[in-house]
């Protein structure tokens, strides 16, 4: 074994130099070739693991030429959502984002709202759902992140709202409840609010709301009895489901 190696390295010497510096540089090339497809295969995996969608979910949530000819609320379809990706397989489960909203009911016959700061429209006030957190724990934490209020009563549940057009930013599903607000306390704007407002609701109808938050207001008076006249409000940009616990 050793007469093998020493054979071959003779050789190798007894080469003539210019077919000497060109073996070494092929190998040099043949190395650094192997460096990048190493480099390149890792890249690929990164990038499989922590893209939003593949081709199989994006056509799952890009709109369908009948959906597009639909009443957008917001006036615009944007199908984005949350995803979770597979580094294995490449394979993306998106779903819709979680969130929550409160109608703050201040009596009598008066709600609260936050006015936001990125579209200078009246909401209700809500937020994102946190991984790990309940829809509860979420309520509760978005009342004290945006009015500086604890909640001091029940959340009563409005409805569940997931109709895909409901926001014009991405798909997103919100469980809505209605909490009271006791005369005498004074929610202040924090966070990503510009300012907390108190409206009478009656004044409803003639605000400029965010996404179908105005849905949502109505439905509030209707199950709650406080609307004017029925609940069969014409002109609701979008549908919703509801489970009507009030």
């Amino acid at each position: 074994m050793a007469r093998a190696s020493q054979s071959r390295i003779l050789s190798l010497k007894m080469l003539p130099y210019v077919t000497r510096r060109e073996a070494f540089v092929w190998m040099f090339v043949l190395v650094q070739f192997g460096v990048i497809l190493g480099l390149l295969s890792i890249k690929v995996q990164q990038s499989s693991f922590n893209r939003p969608q593949n081709s199989k979910t994006q056509s799952h949530l890009v709109a369908d030429t009948a959906m597009k000819s639909e009443s957008w609320a917001g006036k615009a379809p944007n199908l984005q959502g949350s995803c979770w990706c597979t580094a294995t397989d490449a394979y993306c489960m998106c779903t819709p984002s979680l969130a929550i909203d409160l109608v703050l009911v201040s009596e009598p016959d008066h709600i609260w709202l936050v006015k936001r700061k990125d579209t200078g429209q009246y909401a209700t006030l809500g937020g994102f759902v946190e991984v790990g957190e309940s829809a509860e724990d979420a309520a509760k934490r978005e009342l004290k992140e945006e009015t500086g209020l604890d909640l001091k009563s029940k959340l009563l549940l409005l409805g569940f709202y997931s109709d895909p057009k409901r926001d014009k930013r991405r798909h997103t599903a919100s469980v809505v409840y209605v909490v009271n607000v006791p005369l005498g306390e004074n929610p202040k704007a924090a966070d990503d609010v510009k300012e907390v407002q108190r409206f009478h609701i009656g004044e409803v109808e003639s605000l400029n709301l965010f996404a179908d938050h105005k849905t949502i207001l109505r439905d509030y008076l209707c199950f709650s009895k406080k609307a004017p006249n029925n609940c069969v409000v014409n002109g609701d940009e979008v549908s919703r489901t509801n489970c009507r616990s009030i």
